[in-house]
């Protein structure tokens, strides 16, 4: 006679589930980038952290200086974390609604122009030379595609900058702008 034991052993499994293999591991790259460069991802599955607001700091040489490549400094606070990314300074011309807005992933898109620390900072990238406009969402200007390159090394001062902030409010174009202003 058969044990009990050695039945419960032999008998089938009434129902197994399937299995589900787990989400491929992801770069953090991919986590730091405006969506435009992300590709087509399905949200992550834990909510991010709510971001809140964004503003802009202009080249001062305590950070960004004019010759290192003209990119401000874009503050936003995740939670309690205080978070600084660069970001063109020409790409801000019209203004703080222009900052990009948290990817889907609910990550500030530090890693387009610099390189993140992960303590709150981002260094300047090394590679930057002339970056192409692309599609970006803002933080208040729905889906922008800026009117100019980047081109890296070329200087904007606070006053430059607030000149030529004024004329596009007053009506000028940005490229028209630019032209005058910062060329």
């Amino acid at each position: 006679m058969m044990s009990p034991i050695l039945i419960c052993q032999l008998a089938p499994r009434a129902f197994s589930p399937p299995v589900v293999a787990p989400p491929r591991p992801r770069h953090i790259l991919d986590y730091l980038l405006v969506d435009g460069h992300m590709g087509d991802y399905s949200p992550p599955p834990v909510d991010a952290l709510a971001c809140r607001g964004a503003n802009i700091t202009l080249p001062q040489g305590d950070y960004f200086t004019p010759a290192r490549g003209s990119l401000a400094r874009v503050h936003y606070t995740f939670g309690n974390w205080n978070v600084f990314v660069p970001w063109p300074t020409v790409w801000l011309l019209r203004g703080q609604a222009y900052c990009p807005a948290p990817n889907r992933y609910g990550f500030a898109p530090s890693a387009e122009f610099g390189v993140p620390t992960f303590s709150g900072e981002t260094s300047l990238r090394t590679d930057l030379v002339r970056v192409a406009p692309f599609a970006y969402p803002t933080m208040g200007a729905g889906l922008y595609t800026p009117e100019v390159d980047f081109v890296h090394g070329v200087p904007v001062t606070q006053s430059k900058y607030a000149q030529a902030a004024r004329a596009i409010r007053e009506g000028l174009s940005l490229e028209a702008a630019v032209a005058k202003y910062l060329s």
